[in-house]
């Protein structure tokens, strides 16, 4: 029955180089029936090599041919799930300094600034001490890192150094002055923003703008010493005047809601217009034919 059994085994297994050749016993017979196993692994491991290697020519087959006889290159590796410079869906930026945020800021700034000459004719004419002060407060909106535009309202004051005035009859009065003069300005600023990366955590941020607006200013006792005691006094408000506005600095955001800036700010205005009583002729206006402001500010900017 074994050899039986051994016979039928090797013939279906296409082992029949063993078939003519008597088995002498069972050890040898399962001696035989072994090798035929491993004889029929080996096989089926070739077979899956073959197959592997029928897909790969099969793919290969089916690319078209690169143009003009060329040799076809091998296939090109898949490309990432991400597309270059993304990160889990998220473009992936370069390295950079501190930015401040878009949106609505405020900021406060004070300083100092010298107004020059105020002249009404040849014969009047204001000096100012040198270094009087300001104040300045806006409320903007930063659109991106370029261009931002703000409202801005401001105080000016100077003290009168030297007063000149026309005695009436073709002369002038020099003579050292006292009192003061403030100016309130009201203006829409637009700049230009251009952040330089000093290092990824440190940026500077020069900028230009330009604007304009209105002013008006108060003269508390401007007078010429020399004939205060005859009553020329100029005391009053001015009509309001068109004004403008250059500024140049330079701002360092701390964080994005927070900037420290300083910059120049130059001022001018037209004629400013005053209804004086008190002086020694019939009530007149009078008033500079333009006035100009120069000065430094420091200051703080909080971006919400």
């Amino acid at each position: 029955m074994n050899r039986v059994l051994a016979f039928v085994l090797v013939a279906v297994l296409g082992g029949g180089a063993f078939a003519d050749e008597p088995v002498s016993s069972d050890a040898e017979l399962k001696a035989q029936v072994k090798q035929l196993l491993e004889n029929q692994k080996a096989l089926m491991e070739r077979l899956e090599t073959v197959e592997d290697e029928l897909a790969t020519y099969r793919k290969a087959a089916a690319r078209p041919s690169a143009p003009f006889g060329l040799p076809r290159s091998e296939p090109v590796a898949m490309m990432p799930s991400e597309p270059i410079g993304m990160e889990g869906g998220q473009p992936v930026l370069e390295p950079m300094g501190r930015r401040a945020k878009n949106g609505w800021y405020l900021s406060v700034a004070g300083g100092i600034q010298d107004r020059n000459r105020s002249r009404e004719d040849f014969l009047t004419f204001i000096d100012w001490d040198d270094h009087g002060w300001q104040f300045h407060g806006a409320v903007g909106h930063r659109f991106n890192e370029n261009f931002r535009l703000e409202i801005e309202s401001g105080v000016m004051e100077n003290d009168v150094d030297t007063l000149s005035a026309n005695d009436g009859a073709g002369g002038q009065l020099i003579a050292p002055g006292s009192g003061s003069a403030t100016v309130a300005t009201l203006m829409m600023n637009l700049y230009l923003e251009y952040p330089i990366d000093i290092t990824d955590e440190f940026t500077l941020v020069p900028y230009v703008g330009g604007g304009f607006g209105g002013l008006k200013s108060y003269l508390d006792d401007a007078t010429n010493e020399t004939v205060e005691p005859f009553g020329f006094v100029f005391q009053g408000d001015s009509k309001v005047a068109l004004a403008n506005q250059l500024i140049a600095g330079v701002s360092y955001p701390i964080t994005e809601h927070l900037e420290v800036f300083a910059h120049y700010r130059y001022i001018n205005s037209d004629k400013l217009f005053f209804f004086i009583e008190d002086v020694p002729t019939p009530p007149a206006y009078v008033g500079p034919t333009d006035s100009e402001w120069n000065g430094g500010e420091f200051g703080i900017r909080w971006t919400f």
